[in-house]
């Protein structure tokens, strides 16, 4: 949670920085007289920094037969902040920019909703991927709500924008593409069940062999304020060689799951404020 408060406050710090410079440029200009002798009007920060809101759906690439997802459940929130470059006076622009993104991966459940999957941080160099109902501290639920783990990244995206009209008036139809490097600052796994007529959260934190970085390329298409965007992180979500393993529940024997291989991609909509 500390990480994430530090991360947002890097964020919006960064974006008012941007606010303040043209406030105080404006400032600077009010009240000075222009050829004609007549006063200058203070007008509206043009401010050149975006940020976006952005809610999307994942699905994964290369996925052993354990790892199906539930739609809604498995879901990515990003706030980005973008610093506009228009080209000149042309029909291009380019946006680099910093901020977060929080992907969800939700287990789809079992048995009448009884039992799912879920990740356990067995060691440093081993996750394990069990069934609810395996572990001590599930025995006896009676329902699963949801199993999910959550990989939380610091990214810095870049796009080059193209306009159906002038960059500079910010309006029309546009279609962009860009790449990002994320920095995985936390993962977790979350679940969600009744025992003993309770409902009960049980949450953990760990490294589970997940990737540190990621490398994700993208598009994003719209109008004005509101867009559709892709991402396809192409970096494995598992170290190569240390991805899951499962008990065998005839033998309790370890067995590779193969997710060694497994990415994803990520289908949203975006709304963006100057």
């Amino acid at each position: 949670m500390n990480k994430l408060i530090t991360s947002l406050f890097l964020l919006f710090f960064l974006a008012s920085l941007t606010v303040f410079a043209n406030d105080n440029n404006n400032k600077e200009e009010e009240g000075k007289k222009d050829k004609k002798g007549l006063k200058r009007k203070y007008e509206q920060p043009d401010i050149p920094g975006i940020i976006y809101f952005s809610l999307g759906l994942n699905s994964l690439n290369n996925r052993p037969q354990v790892f199906k997802l539930n739609g809604w459940g498995s879901r990515t929130f990003e706030v980005y902040y973008f610093y506009n470059i228009p080209l000149g006076r042309s029909f291009l622009a380019l946006r680099p920019g910093i901020g977060l993104s929080m992907n969800k991966f939700s287990f789809k459940r079992l048995a009448g909703r009884r039992d799912a999957f879920t990740l356990v941080d067995s060691t440093r160099t081993i996750t394990l991927i069990e069934k609810l109902t395996r572990l001590d501290q599930f025995q006896f639920l009676t329902r699963v709500f949801k199993s999910q783990f959550e990989l939380d990244f610091i990214d810095i995206p870049f796009f080059l924008y193209f306009w159906s009209e002038n960059e500079l008036k910010r309006k029309g139809f546009f279609v962009a593409i860009g790449a990002r490097l994320g920095l995985r600052f936390d993962s977790k796994t979350k679940v969600k069940f009744r025992q003993d007529a309770k409902v009960k959260i049980n949450k953990r934190k760990g490294k589970f062999t997940f990737n540190n970085t990621r490398v994700s390329i993208g598009a994003r298409a719209g109008w004005k304020n509101f867009s559709a965007f892709w991402w396809w992180t192409t970096s494995r979500i598992f170290v190569r060689g240390q991805d899951p393993q499962q008990i065998i529940p005839v033998t309790d024997q370890l067995q590779f799951v193969g997710a060694d291989r497994m990415n994803y991609m990520t289908f949203g909509f975006s709304v963006s404020f100057l």
